[in-house]
């Protein structure tokens, strides 16, 4: 029996005991806590702030067809702004450009750029941006392009249509008149 009292006494925490120890040890757990306190209130003080700015881009479509997958677009774009690399910029940027990542729905990407100042993330931030929008533009000139000449060669058309319906139109004008007087003259003999 003496042992099995021993074995619940072996899992019964000993709060006096623990207190004793902490008391005991007072000065190391106070010295360890304010060194701690102050390490972390100068690591707050020295570190610089990090400012994010993210944007997202919907691709536009020509036609029915986009004008770039927003996967193939988001490769370009990490490859050109180099995202993979680790290096930090200790003039400005943390990273020139934290992340591009293309959404599931709708043909959004997302732009995430850091840096020590708000205005120098929304800066690079914009860069990427007009790097995107200017990088098919050459695609959306020559749809523009291809459009007005549709345009123009369908105004042509129109413009033909209208002169040689209008003529064909007077001449069955004229045609008709004369039908009409000989058939009034056919009428007025009979």
């Amino acid at each position: 029996m003496q042992q099995n009292e021993y074995i619940e006494n072996k899992d019964i925490i000993d709060l006096k005991k623990i207190f004793k120890i902490i008391y005991k040890n007072i000065r190391f757990v106070l010295l360890f806590t304010s060194f701690v306190v102050i390490v972390a209130i100068i690591y707050i003080f020295i570190k610089k702030p990090i400012y994010q700015v993210e944007s997202n881009i919907q691709i536009g479509h020509i036609e029915n067809n986009l004008i770039a997958r927003p996967e193939v677009l988001s490769k370009n774009v990490q490859l050109y702004f180099k995202v993979k690399d680790t290096e930090q910029n200790s003039k400005s940027y943390v990273s020139e450009l934290t992340k591009i990542r293309p959404f599931e729905i709708m043909n959004f990407i997302t732009i995430q750029t850091q840096a020590y100042t708000n205005e120098e993330a929304l800066k690079k931030n914009q860069e990427v941006v007009y790097y995107i929008q200017n990088l098919y533009q050459d695609k959306i000139e020559q749809y523009k392009t291809s459009i007005k000449t549709q345009i123009e060669i369908n105004k042509a058309k129109i413009i033909a249509i209208e002169k040689f319906q209008k003529q064909d139109l007077q001449e069955q004008i004229e045609i008709l008149k004369k039908e009409k007087s000989s058939l009034t003259l056919l009428d007025s003999t009979l």
